[in-house]
């Protein structure tokens, strides 16, 4: 016995692209580019490693990649182990997704509202209602600058309770002191010349639902006839832009049959609009809810889109909001995800009649509302669901996934809607957010190599997209 302490391996997660490894330190939440004989050390069997480590007389290529790995802190002694960082998931709520319809004109396939009414009665939010959801936020919120976001259903079938929050809110900010933004996601079939100059002199922010190309975008939002909606849209697309850029936004839900993310960012960036966020359309409709085959085209398309996004990060330094951006800002951060979104951390979803939800998916689901905007929050019911959005390794079937300080458990609503649970992930679905980590490690690293001043102006994952993946 010479004294000496045992070095240990880290819980890596190792894997090579384009002939280059890379590594997560999966509670460190560090991104490594390793040489092979760093690679060998961390991939070898428990025995090969104790034997390497413990031989005094190894050759100098293996001794360097030692000391090298244990500078990178993959290699440390017993005693240093250390246990992930640790952020609560205590609730800062700052964005208020408030129901103002649960009804909408169109059919889109894939809806997590089932057309808008949540699959119960529809109907329209008050005004009082709507007025009493922006008290409920002052009065939950500690924050300065708040988020209410109009949603459905489709909002503008109810455009006089928006024009009542909007009226409310710029009372409320002389009284309150605090900033209330506004911001209208829609399907933009309702636009005319009235309701644009409105949201211009109001200064409402949009997100209009845009799936890409003509022929993509109608396979899936239609009316209920059948009918495409993107002629409408576009008819009103120019108009509601002009001198509004900024304020304008893009969401794009594809799926399996429509995946090629690459070519719709390009189509969509003809719009010059202010963001785009594309994603792939949630399991909340059993015929999208993934299988072995189209899991396979998914991947295969997030891999291509990967290289697009990274393409075009390096060139033009612009970003493309989508699934690797929640992934990218964590590993940017050096610390575990708070939640796969803002749902009960950030944001709160209120229906119709005023019931308060973690998010959209949830609505109408009464064992997992929270409490309403007259009576409160639940303190218990709160309580419960922040325990588990904090500690993802209390649920089973992520305790000893390397990817579960990036994803947090998946979207709990999905869970909830394929599973019955909110805390047992879709098998999946689970298997398609470890391939977009990887490949979101693998942007990550690329970024901080090729172009590590792209990282100087990242800010965090503004508080709509937030939203918007909360939807």
């Amino acid at each position: 016995m010479n004294g000496k302490m045992q070095l240990c391996r880290v819980q890596t997660h190792l894997f090579i692209r384009n002939g280059r490894v890379y590594a997560l330190d999966v509670a460190g939440m560090r991104v490594h580019d390793l040489s092979s004989a760093e690679a060998a050390i961390l991939s070898m069997s428990d025995d090969a490693f104790s034997a390497i480590t413990s031989y005094p007389e190894n050759d100098q290529q293996t001794a360097k990649a030692i000391g090298d790995l244990q500078e990178r802190g993959l290699l440390r002694e017993e005693r240093d182990m250390i246990s992930p960082r640790f952020v609560r998931a205590d609730l800062a709520l700052s964005n208020l997704m408030v129901n103002l319809s649960e009804v909408c004109n169109l059919s889109c396939r894939y809806c997590l509202a089932q057309q808008g009414s949540y699959g119960r009665e529809g109907g329209r939010m008050s005004e009082q209602t709507a007025c009493e959801s922006i008290d409920f936020l002052i009065r939950q919120s500690k924050e300065k600058e708040i988020t209410v976001s109009f949603f459905g259903g489709e909002p503008l079938l109810n455009l006089q309770a928006i024009k009542a929050i909007i009226k409310y809110s710029r009372e409320m900010e002389k009284n309150s002191g605090r900033k209330i933004i506004h911001h209208l996601t829609t399907n933009g079939t309702l636009f005319d010349e009235q309701t644009i100059s409105f949201l211009k002199e109001s200064g409402c922010k949009v997100t209009v639902s845009l799936d890409g190309c003509q022929e993509n975008h109608d396979r899936m939002r239609v009316f209920p006839d059948g009918r495409g909606s993107f002629d409408l849209i576009c008819r009103w697309l120019l108009r509601l832009q002009d001198g509004y850029q900024e304020n304008v936004q893009f969401e794009s839900t594809l799926h399996s049959e429509t995946c090629d993310f690459a070519e719709t960012a390009r189509f969509l960036k003809r719009f010059r609009a202010g963001r785009i966020y594309i994603h792939h359309a949630r399991g909340f409709v059993k015929e999208f809810r993934l299988d072995d085959a189209s899991l396979s085209i998914m991947k295969r398309a997030y891999s291509e889109f990967a290289s697009y996004i990274l393409e075009d990060a390096i060139e033009n330094g612009s970003t493309i909001l989508s699934a690797f951006s929640h992934f990218i800002s964590t590993l940017a951060s050096g610390k575990r995800a708070r939640g796969y979104c803002a749902a009960g951390i950030n944001l709160l979803s209120v229906s119709k009649e005023g019931r308060v939800y973690p998010c959209p998916g949830f609505v109408g689901r009464e064992d997992y509302a929270l409490g309403d905007i007259r009576q409160g929050i639940d303190p218990d019911k709160m309580a419960r669901l922040q325990e588990r959005l904090a500690d993802v390794d209390n649920i089973p079937t992520c305790r000893s996934c390397w990817a579960r300080y990036l994803c947090a458990g998946g979207c709990i609503a999905e869970s909830a809607a394929i599973n019955g649970s909110p805390w047992q992930p879709d098998r999946y679905s689970c298997d398609l957010n470890r391939h977009i980590a990887e490949l979101s490690i693998w942007i990550y690293a690329e970024l901080l190599r090729q172009r590590p001043d792209f990282f100087l102006s990242l800010q965090p994952i503004p508080e709509d997209i937030q939203r918007l993946m909360a939807s």
